[in-house]
C-alpha cells in the first residue's frame, strides 16, 4: 500500500510500505519519496529499506533486493547554457555496498539537435570512473543520427549511430552503426520492414572478428468470426468486425478510419486497448444508398491478447422514388397515402410532383393510395435493381380510382 500527498507548491511526499511471505521467508519493505520541481529548479529524494527476508516478484529470477537503496537528484534550467545536475546513488547488498555520483550537462542545438555530457564516479573505486558525451541530430520526422565519445578505465569509444524508424502505417525502417576503441571495433547494419502481414528484420555485425548474419520474422494467424486473418504480432486486444457479408465497407477506429471490410464482409481490427471500451463505427454516409444500418458504432472490450466479434447488421434494401400520376397523367395530390400490398405498417405519403419514397419493395408490388378527398386507386409494378443508387420509377398511372 502507499500513496502520494500534494503539498501544494512544496512539493509531493510518497510514501509505500510492502509485505512479503515466499517459502517460510518473511519480511517488509518501506519506502519514503519527496520531489519538488518549478520551471527552472527540481529537486528529489527516495528511499527504501528492507527488513527481515522481504523478497519482490523480481527475486524469483535473481538475488534478493538491496537492503537499502537511495537516491537524491537536484537541478536546474538556464535559458542559454542548457541544463544542469547532480545525483547520488546508494544500493547496500548483503555482502557489498555501491555508491555513485554523477552530473550532467544537457544543450538543445537549433531546433533539431542536442549535445549530452554526463560523469559517472563510484565513491566506493575511486578509479571508476566514466565520462559520456553525446551529440544527437534529428535528420526529419523519421531519421535520428548521433555520435558519441565514451572514456572509462578501458580507454577511449567512439560510436556514432543513424537510424530511421518505421512508420507506424507500416514501411522501411534502417539503422547502422560504427564503433571504434576501447577494445572493439566493427559495426552493423540492420534493415526493419513493417508489412500489413507482419514484421521482417534482417541484418549483418562485425565486432572485432566476430562475424554473423541473423534474420528473423513475426506475426500473428487470427481464427475468428468465419474468418482467417494473417496480421501482425499481437501484443494487445483484437476484434473482428462483421458487416453481414457486404463488402468494402469503411471501418472507423475512435473516429480514425481503419480499414474496409474484405469481400466476405470481415476485417480484422488490431490493436485494440485490452479491458477497455473501444470504439468501432462506420459511417451511413459511406454505404450505398440501397443499404439500411443497424447501429452506427459499437463498444469492443476485448481481454489481453484476445479477440471479439463485433457485428453491424447491414441489410440491402430495395428502395425506390416513385412518382404517381393519375388517370389524367397529373401528380398525385400532396399528402395522398400510400400502402404496400401485403406489407403491414403505417402509410407513406405522397409529396411534391407525386413522389413517394418506399424502401420495403418486392421484386414485384402493388401499390394501394387513398386520395385527401377519400378517393383510392391501385398500381403495379416491378422492380428492378440500378446500380448502387435509390432508382426512380415511373410515372406510374394510378388506375381504377373510386370515389
Amino acid at each position: 500500500m502507499g500513496g502520494n500527498w500534494l503539498l501544494g507548491s512544496a512539493g509531493v511526499v510518497s510514501a509505500a510500505a510492502a509485505r512479503s511471505h515466499y517459502h517460510g521467508l518473511s519480511g517488509s519493505q518501506v519506502s519514503l519519496g519527496y520531489n519538488w520541481t518549478n520551471s527552472r529548479y527540481n529537486l528529489a529524494f527516495n528511499g527504501t529499506r528492507t527488513s527481515g527476508d522481504y523478497r519482490d516478484v523480481a527475486s524469483l529470477y535473481g538475488g534478493p533486493p538491496p537492503r537499502v537503496s537511495a537516491s537524491a537528484q537536484a537541478g536546474f534550467n538556464t535559458t542559454r547554457l542548457g541544463s544542469f545536475g547532480v545525483s547520488y546513488t546508494h544500493l547496500d547488498y548483503q555482502r557489498q555496498t555501491s555508491r555513485f555520483a554523477s552530473a550532467y550537462w544537457f544543450k538543445s542545438v537549433g531546433r533539431s539537435g542536442a549535445i549530452n555530457f554526463n560523469v559517472n564516479q563510484s565513491l566506493e573505486q575511486p578509479r571508476e570512473r566514466s565520462f559520456f558525451l553525446t551529440f544527437s541530430l534529428s535528420l526529419d520526422q523519421s531519421t535520428y543520427a548521433s555520435a558519441s565519445l565514451q572514456h572509462d578505465d578501458r580507454g577511449n569509444l567512439l560510436a556514432m549511430n543513424v537510424t530511421r524508424s518505421i512508420p507506424n502505417e507500416g514501411g522501411l525502417g534502417w539503422r547502422a552503426q560504427l564503433q571504434q576503441g576501447a577494445g572493439m571495433h566493427g559495426g552493423q547494419a540492420e534493415l526493419d520492414y513493417l508489412g500489413r502481414y507482419g514484421r521482417l528484420q534482417a541484418g549483418v555485425s562485425a565486432v572485432d572478428g566476430n562475424d554473423y548474419a541473423y534474420a528473423n520474422a513475426t506475426g500473428s494467424v487470427v481464427l475468428m468470426g468465419g474468418g482467417l486473418f494473417p496480421s501482425r504480432q499481437i501484443y494487445n486486444g483484437f476484434a473482428v468486425v462483421s458487416t453481414d457479408g457486404v463488402p468494402d465497407v469503411p471501418v472507423k477506429l475512435e473516429n480514425n478510419l481503419i480499414g474496409n471490410t474484405d469481400q466476405h464482409g470481415l476485417l480484422l481490427v488490431s490493436p485494440l486497448n485490452a479491458y477497455q471500451d473501444n470504439k468501432l463505427s462506420i459511417d451511413p454516409m459511406d454505404l450505398p444508398a440501397d443499404m439500411r444500418l443497424g447501429r452506427v458504432d459499437v463498444q469492443a472490450t476485448p481481454t489481453d491478447r484476445a479477440g471479439t466479434v463485433v457485428r453491424f447488421d447491414i441489410t440491402p434494401i430495395r428502395a425506390a422514388s416513385i412518382i404517381l400520376h393519375d388517370a389524367a397523367g397529373q401528380p398525385l395530390p400532396l399528402g395522398s397515402q400510400v400502402r404496400l400490398r401485403g406489407q403491414e405498417g403505417g402509410p407513406a405519403l405522397v409529396g411534391f410532383d407525386g413522389a413517394v419514397y418506399l424502401d420495403t419493395l418486392d421484386t414485384h408490388n402493388v401499390l394501394d393510395v387513398t386520395t385527401p378527398d377519400g378517393a383510392t386507386c391501385h398500381v403495379a409494378f416491378d422492380y428492378h435493381k440500378q446500380g448502387n443508387g435509390i432508382p426512380q420509377i415511373g410515372p406510374l398511372a394510378c388506375g381504377r380510382k373510386q370515389p
